[in-house]
């Protein structure tokens, strides 16, 4: 009976063999690293799904204060800590007189090899892992702790013609409202994040020149530093040019890897694949590359291609660069 009654609660959970889950699906537990997901919301609910170190980073959780950020994928290696996060359009942290709904789990010590992260208690049907703080404690094991949250439904679905049941105006009108603010948050971190860049690029020293003559005038520091923005390969001093050909060797490199990757069998279908979505190099545009890597994800989780998952990731990348200047992003 108990048995039973086990499989019967664990009945809508999936494991996948992987570290994310599909998208719309909320992250329920990792069961030596493998992802056991659960459904959340409908996929065409789901935006703005980027691997990041941890979600308050997340372009939603300035966008909307938190209330619509939810993990669904974790990846714990001896290299990365990173959380698959993404945006809920249609649900939104329950809050009462005392605030939001929410609660920290834990913390807990998992080992890197195999780990395994679990919400004590489980997570009810209700819940779902907003936030995961990872801290290492040395080189075998990492410190997790989980920040679970209750959530209410305010959208049933995203899509305004839909086969079983259409939106409503109020629902479009909200739907329109979320995205428009998500999209500007975008707009704000890209905008904080090159800010950030520039400030890291290594600025010109101020010099100063002496006078020719005997008098004792010296010429004002400049303090006007151009920010370096140019390809400066060109340009490379004698002491450089050891890097530079590391670099250029390392490029070469990169370069046969994708000519093999790209001309064997699992290349060449991923390549017609994204040839038949593009249908000419000029009208090829990241919406086009991320609905084709969205079906890969898929295919690989379910098992129904021959490809590895290192092929797929090499191909993406390799194409890509092929035929966009944005990079694919697994």
């Amino acid at each position: 009976m108990t048995r039973l009654l086990t499989i019967l609660l664990l009945a809508p959970l999936a494991v996948h063999a992987a570290i994310q889950c599909y998208v719309g699906q909320k992250l329920f537990s990792l069961e030596s690293n493998m992802a056991v997901c659960a459904p959340f919301i409908p996929y065409h609910c789901a935006a703005a799904c980027e691997w990041r170190p941890n979600c308050t980073s997340h372009v939603s959780y300035d966008a909307f204060d938190g209330r619509r950020t939810f993990v669904s994928g974790v990846l714990v290696n001896s290299k990365s800590l990173m959380l698959l996060c993404c945006a809920s359009l249609s649900t939104q942290v329950q809050a009462d007189r005392h605030g939001e709904r929410c609660a920290w789990r834990g913390p807990d010590s998992i080992p890197v090899l195999g780990p395994s992260i679990r919400a004590e208690p489980v997570l009810g049907i209700n819940h779902y892992i907003r936030e995961i703080k990872m801290e290492r404690d040395g080189d075998a094991r990492v410190d997790v702790q989980l920040e679970v949250c209750q959530y209410e439904k305010e959208i049933d679905q995203c899509k305004e013609e839909f086969p079983l049941q259409k939106m409503t105006d109020t629902e479009i009108a909200r739907f329109n409202e979320l995205k428009d603010q998500l999209e500007v948050a975008k707009v704000a971190q890209q905008e904080r994040e090159e800010r950030r860049f520039t400030a890291t690029v290594p600025t010109a020293a101020p010099t100063t020149t002496l006078a020719p003559t005997t008098a004792s005038t010296t010429t004002v520091p400049s303090t006007t530093a151009k920010v370096p923005t140019e390809d400066f390969s060109d340009k490379i001093v004698d002491g450089d040019k050891e890097g530079q050909k590391k670099i250029d060797k390392a490029a070469d490199e990169k370069a046969e890897l994708c000519q093999s990757v790209i001309t064997s069998e699992c290349g060449r279908n991923i390549h017609a694949r994204i040839m038949a979505c593009c249908k000419d190099l000029a009208a090829c545009d990241r919406v086009c590359l991320k609905g084709v890597e969205k079906s890969l994800l898929e295919e690989l989780i379910r098992n129904e291609r021959k490809c590895t998952t290192r092929e797929v990731r090499q191909t993406l990348d390799c194409l890509a660069r092929k035929v966009t200047n944005h990079a694919l992003v697994l």
